[in-house]
């Protein structure tokens, strides 16, 4: 196995982890918040803003599995009327259109993460807002590279045979 293919599979690993420890710790808060409030009749201070935060990382680490196994939401619809290299010519440019929004929005992201540095925001625990709010870029700049191999490639939508 090739030294990209080990990282690519650690990232992979780490992508899956992140993405089940996640779901399963929101679900954990917000089960011991619902108790808390039917039994003591108060909650965890910083349950909810942590359950926001962990509803953004859930989004972002969900749509770089999703480029990742070719999972994301698509319009197919030359693919009703192409066939053969057609068909791989135009899906790559699906791609590069797609890899265009995505490094888009990490550039987008990736100003907004550095405005809320240097205004000091926080959030639960005072803990500063824009830690949270980096995955915002990395998760646009995964997605952007993912897309750009996906069009380099002329690698076919997922339901499609090579």
């Amino acid at each position: 196995m090739t030294l990209l293919a080990r990282i690519n599979r650690l990232i992979s690993w780490l992508e899956d982890s992140l993405l089940i420890g996640l779901v399963v710790g929101l679900l954990l808060v917000a089960v011991a918040q619902i108790v808390l409030r039917n039994v003591a009749g108060e909650g965890l201070l910083w349950a909810e803003p942590a359950m926001r935060i962990a509803v953004l990382w859930i989004a972002m680490i969900g749509g770089m599995v999703a480029c990742r196994e070719g999972g994301h939401i698509k319009i197919n619809l030359f693919d009703l009327y192409a066939q053969g290299r057609a068909r791989r010519a135009l899906a790559a440019l699906a791609h590069l259109g797609a890899c265009g929004t995505c490094a888009a929005l990490a550039y987008a992201s990736w100003l907004f993460v550095g405005y809320e540095r240097m205004d000091g925001m926080t959030t639960f625990l005072n803990l500063p807002a824009w830690w949270f709010e980096s995955i915002l870029p990395v998760g646009f700049a995964v997605m952007t590279l993912r897309f750009l191999r996906d069009a380099v490639a002329m690698r076919p939508h997922a339901d499609e045979a090579p």
